[in-house]
């Protein structure tokens, strides 16, 4: 962002001299230009009498910043550019979502900078926002193409995992369950396309919108081999459970100790705060046999669950 800045300012004062010599070209070649006419205007022409069609006819800046460079200092002004309407097209890339929180503030945050970057950018007013998991790259070409033609400034936000050792999904499927369970939510934000939010805001193939989580069948025997079909939600916790590196949250309860107490997270976020005291929320899990497993989840994750769910409503 730093580098983009110092270039636009570096190479503005040619783009001046360069539109008003075409400015005054075009006046020549209609045979229109007087000097006593147009000459004081053209004498007193600089960078800050440049217009949007001027800047429309140049091509705009392309900032690429990778997952390792996200919180680096030069890129610290990245919405302070973008509120300056300064045509850059911006592609942040996030690696991941599940961050821990500053040590002592006994929170769990969970892609702070990351998740909720293009919303607050969404806020700024006149830009394109475009936010998505790379699963859903290819079905969001029309807004990518949009995005990256239109006039001004505009964000790509894109959530695109990396096989690391230990991790049971491959990135497409990682990177599908982020936006399956809300953690990631597809969504683009198009300030010229109307005038108000219901045309410039759309969630983009995001699953049953209407519903806080995405609801699917799992089907499965029980211990007298009887087929049990139950509906589940696919929460934020269940994509917690996805990543080796948080399984400090869970832990695996036996069938044997598996009691009335414990509820689905979904239902678990339902209750009201003192009976949810006294329950355990808990999460199906698959080990390598095939078997089916209560996995019950920590209070620091529970709360990112909320959290979550609290993001995806507004």
């Amino acid at each position: 962002c730093a580098a983009a800045a110092q270039a636009y300012a570096e190479r503005l004062p040619g783009l001046a001299d360069l539109v008003k010599a075409m400015a005054i070209a075009e006046l020549e070649i209609q045979g229109r230009y007087d000097e006593a006419e147009h000459g004081f205007y053209f004498e007193a022409f600089a960078e800050h009498m440049l217009s949007a069609d001027d800047l429309a006819r140049f091509p705009d800046y392309l900032v690429c910043i990778p997952p390792e460079h996200n919180d680096a200092p030069p890129n610290a002004r990245l919405l302070d550019l973008l509120s300056a309407g300064l045509p850059l097209k911006v592609l942040v890339q996030t690696l991941d979502l599940q961050e821990d929180a500053a040590i002592g503030t006994g929170h769990y945050a969970f892609g702070v900078r990351s998740a909720r970057l293009a919303t607050t950018a969404m806020g700024l007013g006149g830009l394109f926002v475009l936010q998505s998991p790379s699963s859903n790259l290819v079905a969001v070409q029309p807004q990518l193409a949009r995005g990256m033609a239109c006039r001004g400034p505009a964000l790509f936000s894109v959530y695109a995992p990396r096989a690391l050792p230990g991790t049971p999904l491959p990135p497409y499927l990682s990177a599908a369950a982020a936006m399956q369970s809300r953690a990631f939510v597809a969504f683009c934000y198009d300030a010229q396309a109307g005038s108000n939010w219901a045309e410039r805001f759309s969630l983009l193939n995001n699953p049953q919108p209407e519903a806080d989580w995405p609801l699917e069948t799992l089907e499965y025997a029980d211990a007298r081999l009887q087929r049990v079909r139950k509906a589940c939600a696919f929460t934020y916790a269940d994509f917690a459970l996805c990543d080796p590196q948080q399984a400090g949250h869970f832990a695996v309860v036996p069938r044997e100790r598996w009691n009335d107490q414990m509820l689905p997270v979904a239902e678990w976020l339902q209750l009201p705060e003192d009976e949810a005291a006294r329950r355990v929320p808990y999460v199906l899990a698959v080990n390598e046999e095939s078997r089916l497993h209560r996995v019950i989840v920590d209070r620091p994750l529970m709360q990112a669950t909320r959290r979550c769910l609290l993001l995806w409503h507004r």
